[in-house]
Parts: C-alpha cells; structure tokens; sequence
C-alpha cells in the first residue's frame, strides 16, 4: 500500500468565473480574468463555431484542442501565459467568440477549465459607434473619491441619452445609469485604485439601426483629497504638460497636488541666466525621481509678461504650473518672500517647510530620500 507521501496529488476542483469582456477594435477582441497569485500561468483558449469560410477568420494555424457539445471548437492561445489579459488580433466580423481559462503552474494544471465566457464580437463594420469617454481635467478640487467623465456628444437622429458602464481593475464591465448630457461625476470611489469607463448611445424605442458600445477608456483614479494648506494657496486648477504634446493644459488641484505629494516650489524667470542653468539640472532630477519619491515640481513664474512665460513652460518644463494670470501667482512670491532667483522650496502637503532652497543643495537620490523622510537628509538650519 502507498505510503501517504507518495500519493498522486489531488486532481484540480476549483472553476474558476469565466473571462469578462475588456476592450474590442474592428479586428480584435481583449478579454480578462481575475488575478491570481503573481506566479501563477494560464492555459488560455479561444472558441468558435467553424464558419465555411475558414480563411475569412484568418484561421489559426495552432491545433484545435477539442469540440464540445455546443460546437464550439476550442484552440489554444497560450499554454503558459503570464499575465490576465490576453488580446486576440485578426479575428472576423459576424463571428461569435467565447474565451476560458485554466491556472497552471510551471509544473501542472491547479484548477479546472473556467466558466466559458459569453459571446464576444469584433466591433461590427456598420455599426453606429459610440463616443469613447475620458477624464474631464477642469474640475475644481474638494472632489476626493470622484471621477469626472466626459464625452463627444453624436449628432444622430433619435438620440435619447448615453448609457455609462464601469468595470474595476480587475472585474467586467456593468451599467451605472443613463443620462441625458455628455458628462458625469462617479462618487465614493475606492482610492488608489482605476476603473474603466465606456458609454453607448440610447436611441429610441424602436429605432433598429446598431448602436456599439464605445471602446474602452484608459485607466481613471479617483481624485484623491488635498490639504488645506494646497485649497488655500493655490488656483483650482494647475497647468500640466499632455503626453506627446509640449502645449500646455490644465489639470485640477486634486489630481496635481493631492494629500500625499512632497510640493517643489519653483520660482525662475525665463530672463533669468542662472535660472537657465538650472533647470535642466531640476527636469533630469525630476524625471529620475519624482514617480519613485512621490513628489510634484510646481512652476510659479516670475516672468514679465505670459508670453515669456508660456515659451519657458511649454519647451523646457515637464510638471505642473500655477497660471500666470492667477492672482495666486504673486500671493505665492509674497508668501514665501523669494528675492532672488532661482528658489526651490521644498514643502510637505501641510505647508511645512522641508528645505527653503533646495538649489544650494545637491539633486540627487539622498535628497529625494531626505524629504520623503521630513527633511532628515537636509543641512542643519535648512529645514523649518
């Protein structure tokens, strides 16, 4: 008889839920499932029912594992996949595609098939294609744990109202409302996490032309809560860079200076020579280190006219910038008493000062370490 250590392993019991539904374009679907444990690989399928046609589905050249008794024949995507996200390309229009997975180690199977996904289509050719959403970046601060949305409003016929989905980082998309106007506030959001949005138009009853839903959003974070000191001294909004784009923007407070980010107050001049000097030195610095120490460089300008203002910002600065018309500009140079330039002041969300002029000091990882820790890296007499 075996010795208890030598008994097979038990054979997988657990189901996993069934991939959901994450993103789509005219020739791709992406799909997803819950995460498991970081070291944990997936045996990813595809099924479909076989059309006549095969090439127009750009048919797979990998095996067909197996049918089952609903016709669909299922093929292997991956055996080994590493992430929960997996987007299939050159797939057909007017064909219905259902997903599953299993949990694998580097060794064996540790779960059973999914639940098999529901049906999942391309985004159909002629189709009337919803307004994808996006975060609207001019609200005012005070808004913690809200996302603010908007979208292109559609000049069609018989529209009756927008139907808005959400899906979390890590589970399916459902319905949250139907509203008329083409923007809307999420409220009691969990902080630090992202949601997805999508939208599709609601025509009315009756009207039997296809409406899609919209793709999906990218990732959206709640705004998060900013102290006093921030809703106090400073404009409702800021400037901020876009991707890809030198032009300026504007981003509200509460996503440009929340609760929890060490503030860089940097007043320079383009006029300036030293202040030229200087802030390439700052951008290498806050490029290297400013995601990992969780901190924000704030521009306040110092120039003599926006014109200057704006050249400076726009070419040579990557963060974040208080208007130059904002009367909050001045009231900041007041505050602090800056008299000469440059000038970084260094502050805790709160308004406590961690070092009243960090371009004196060295820009380098310890001084970064140092005011996440409250200053202890700065020179004694530096830090009030």
């Amino acid at each position: 008889m075996d010795s208890p250590q030598s008994l097979p392993p038990p054979p997988p019991s657990s189901v996993p839920d069934a991939p959901f539904w994450v993103d789509y374009s005219a020739n791709s679907i992406t799909v997803g499932w819950p995460q498991g444990k970081k070291s944990d690989l997936y045996h990813v399928q595809m099924g479909s029912i076989p059309s006549l046609d095969e090439s127009a589905e750009g048919k797979e050249e990998k095996e067909a594992e197996e049918k089952d008794e609903d016709g669909l024949v299922w093929t292997t995507l991956a055996q080994k996949f590493g992430s929960c996200r997996v987007k299939k390309k050159n797939l057909a229009q007017n064909t219905t595609y259902h997903f599953r997975y299993r949990v694998r180690d580097s060794i064996d199977y540790v779960s059973n098939w999914s639940f098999a996904s529901s049906g999942f289509h391309v985004l159909g050719e002629d189709a009337l294609v919803s307004p994808t959403p996006r975060a609207k970046e001019s609200k005012a601060t005070g808004l913690a744990g809200s996302i603010f949305l908007e979208w292109d409003g559609v000049a069609w016929d018989g529209v009756e109202g927008y139907e808005i989905y959400m899906r979390p980082e890590d589970g399916p998309f459902e319905l949250i409302g139907t509203i008329k106007s083409t923007e809307v506030r999420k409220k009691n959001l969990t902080q630090d996490s992202r949601f997805y949005f999508q939208i599709r138009v609601k025509l009315a009853d009756g009207d039997d032309r296809t409406v899609a839903k919209s793709p999906s959003s990218e990732p959206i974070s709640p705004c998060k809560p900013v102290s006093n000191y921030v809703a106090s001294n400073f404009p409702s909004s800021l400037l901020c860079k876009v991707p890809r784009s030198v032009k300026a923007n504007s981003i509200p407070l509460a996503l440009a200076l929340p609760a929890d980010k060490i503030i860089l107050l940097y007043f320079s001049a383009h006029w300036c020579g030293p202040c030229r000097q200087f802030t390439p030195r700052l951008v290498q610095f806050y490029n290297q280190y400013a995601a990992k120490y969780n901190f924000e460089v704030c521009f306040v300008s110092a120039d003599h006219d926006e014109k200057s203002f704006l050249s400076y910002y726009e070419e040579e600065m990557p963060w974040k910038a208080v208007p130059y018309d904002d009367d909050k500009r001045e009231m900041l140079q007041a505050m602090y008493k800056v008299s000469g330039i440059p000038s970084l002041r260094v502050l805790k969300s709160d308004g406590t000062v961690i070092d009243n002029n960090a371009t004196s000091s060295p820009l380098n990882e310890a001084a970064a370490q140092g005011w996440v820790n409250g200053g202890a890296s700065c020179k004694k007499g530096c830090c009030h």
